[in-house]
């Protein structure tokens, strides 16, 4: 796990939003997206709930 990856979950966790935290790290939904899923599976446990909002 690098520093890079645990900022990117902290921003993520902050915003709750993929799109609002990709920009503030100035990356693309997909990247983010695609860095958390490789962050869950070097834990081996989910850190997101994925789906449609509530």
């Amino acid at each position: 796990m690098t520093l890079d990856l645990m900022r990117e979950y902290i921003v993520f966790a902050k915003h709750l939003n993929f799109s609002h935290a990709a920009l503030e790290l100035n990356l693309t939904q997909s990247t983010l997206s695609k860095h958390i899923a490789a962050l869950e599976k070097e834990l081996g446990f989910p850190v997101v709930t994925r789906g449609r909002e509530l």
